[in-house]
């Protein structure tokens, strides 16, 4: 049975009555994706540009290419995953907000170790094997189902409403 959606869900697709969108995820799966999602097209570029700038600096020879820098990325890291669920995207809906700042009262360090561990992989994309749905939703917080983490992220981007599909 499909249920009106409240003013307040996180996502844009029907709801049914058990709470669950068409793809079967739970409000807090539905919020885990939104927050990656958030946090990937915010603070992935900022990363990817700090690496760029440090793979140019460790080519360049000389004494500066052989100094070793601590802690480069992690303050960009904390910045973003510390306001994560302050954002526009997360802040609007109470239901979301509260979904958000469970996950990260919860597993905050574990997301920023999950994106520390994707740099330290070489910053792959979800076709070169990483899926952030399996790293943070499923294996760190826990939030969805490991049936829905095997997917990635882009496949839930229209939220069923088949927008995406060609």
């Amino acid at each position: 049975q499909v249920v009106q959606r409240p003013l307040d869900a996180p996502a844009e697709a029907p709801l049914f009555a058990n709470g669950k969108d068409v793809f079967g995820r739970s409000p807090r799966c539905r919020v885990c994706h939104a927050l990656l999602n958030s946090l990937n097209s915010r603070m992935v570029p900022e990363l990817l540009k700090i690496k760029a700038k440090e793979e140019r600096r460790l080519g360049g020879g000389g004494a500066d290419s052989r100094a070793v820098r601590y802690g480069l990325f992690e303050e960009t890291i904390e910045r973003y995953v510390q306001g994560a669920c302050a954002t526009q995207e997360l802040w609007h809906s109470r239901e979301t907000r509260k979904h958000c700042e469970g996950i990260m009262e919860a597993h905050e360090d574990e997301l920023a170790t999950a994106y520390t561990r994707w740099l330290k992989k070489g910053a792959p994309e979800e076709t070169d094997g990483w899926s952030w749905n399996w790293e943070v939703c499923y294996k760190e917080t826990q939030s969805c189902a490991e049936e829905r983490d095997m997917h990635a992220l882009s496949e839930f981007a229209d939220g069923g409403t088949g927008a995406s599909e060609p």
